[in-house]
């Protein structure tokens, strides 16, 4: 019994995995719940977020190596040069293109600092860049649910998101989806190292 739990475990892993490298804009989440679907099994005792990134970098390595680092610098490049844009805000660097798991689809999320959302929007319209004004709701570190400001807009053919939080947030990292743990979070010197790496 023991071992058949745990192959279905390891088979929605994989199959979850699939789904985050291939369309990137997907939750673990919801990939965890399609891939129980798919498989048949019921959604009980499903593999945590970091089973199924430890799985993505895998299906990367196996079957994305001949594109995916590419993706992942042109990505990187982009953050760099978007954040440069919006220095005065003490960017930071989040989700999947700081952790190195981004593929085609996935989005540039970039942490904006300042206690004046007009700021933002007037850089946004210095530089000519329409965006659209959206929301993104964020676990904070006291695990309760905020919803905080953003604006999304493409950089070439790559989707970027600004998300803007207080200033007295940028010492308080929020909670990251995959770990449950404070987020990381990279500034423009250590985002540019990261281009190094891919």
């Amino acid at each position: 019994m023991q071992k058949t739990v745990t192959r279905t475990r390891q088979a929605i892993t994989e199959l979850a995995a699939q789904y985050i490298a291939e369309y990137s804009l997907i939750s673990y989440h919801t990939a965890k719940r399609k891939a129980a679907d798919q498989l048949g099994f019921k959604q009980k005792g499903l593999p945590t977020n970091i089973e199924i990134e430890r799985a993505v970098i895998s299906y990367q390595k196996l079957f994305q190596n001949s594109f995916q680092p590419e993706e992942l610098f042109k990505l990187r490049t982009t953050a760099v040069d978007v954040m440069r844009l919006f220095e005065h805000f003490d960017p930071r660097l989040v989700g999947s293109v700081l952790a190195g798991t981004a593929g085609p689809q996935s989005e540039i999320i970039v942490h904006l600092f300042s206690d004046n959302p007009e700021a933002i929007s007037a850089r946004l319209m210095e530089n000519n860049i329409p965006y659209k004004n959206s929301e993104r709701r964020i676990r904070i570190a006291d695990k309760t649910t905020v919803t905080f400001p953003a604006y999304c807009f493409l950089a070439g053919d790559l989707f970027v998101v600004l998300v803007l939080f207080p200033e007295k947030y940028l010492k308080q990292a929020p909670i990251c989806p995959i770990e449950e743990k404070p987020m990381k979070r990279a500034n423009i010197k250590k985002a540019q190292s990261l281009i190094q790496e891919s």
